[in-house]
């Protein structure tokens, strides 16, 4: 409830490391979230942290950190580990980055759910964006600089 309950939009994204590196698991996390999200404005972010038996809270402790980095001062982070011995020395980081209402996209570009090009439609002033594809719609449009 802390982190979702009053956003539009919410990312997720999933990233590993095999050499049990925290920050890296976390960038490609943040590299896997949906073309277009900036993170910036992230009113929150949950943090799920799982690693092998040799992590410790000072890994949980720079994968935090790391997501701090990519998202604004303000913005709520809660996270959880685990231990999975079956990981051996990989980290594996799932983030659900809450408030991304500063999404870009535009025509042309690619659906964020199955990759096909996105196109515009407009009514009454209003433009919105969808994928012919796969339907995904309500992407918000705004003018690249």
């Amino acid at each position: 409830r802390t982190v979702l309950a009053d956003v539009d939009l919410a990312a997720l994204g999933v990233g590993t490391s095999d050499r049990g590196s925290p920050a890296d698991a976390v960038a490609e996390a943040f590299t896997s979230l949906p073309a277009g999200v900036e993170t910036d404005p992230a009113s929150g972010v949950l943090v799920d942290l799982v690693g092998g038996p040799a992590m410790s809270v000072e890994d949980v402790s720079d994968a935090v950190t790391a997501v701090r980095g990519r998202v604004g001062p303000d913005a709520h982070v809660i996270w959880g580990g685990a231990v999975a011995p079956e990981l051996g020395d990989g980290v594996r980081v799932r983030l659900v980055v809450a408030g991304v209402t500063n999404a870009r996209a535009a025509p042309g570009d690619p659906c964020p759910r199955c990759g096909a090009t996105l196109s515009a439609y407009s009514l009454g002033g209003r433009t919105t964006l969808s994928c012919e594809n796969c339907g995904y719609a309500g992407v918000s449009v705004r003018l690249r600089e």
